[in-house]
């Protein structure tokens, strides 16, 4: 979508299929590599990290109160 559009591809499949309003074809993925993994699990692990509806009407600047952190505090080495 930054891109001007005279600069897009001839063949737009790929960009058509991912094509997103308001966004266009910004967007994030996760690729997990590796085998013998469970897919409906990590699926449903992902599923399960996402926001509901009520947490995402939280304003953002609120967040730290919130939701609890569920990663250590980090300690930096002195040294």
């Amino acid at each position: 979508m930054a891109v001007p559009r005279e600069f897009w591809p001839q063949d737009r499949s790929g960009i058509d299929r991912v094509w997103r309003e308001p966004y266009g074809d910004c967007r994030q993925e996760i690729v997990l590599i590796g085998t013998g993994m469970d897919r409906a699990a990590l699926t449903a692990m992902l599923d399960a990290a996402l926001l509901t509806e009520g947490e995402r009407s939280i304003d953002p600047r609120h967040w730290a109160t919130s939701f609890a952190d569920p990663f250590p505090v980090w300690e930096l080495d002195q040294e």
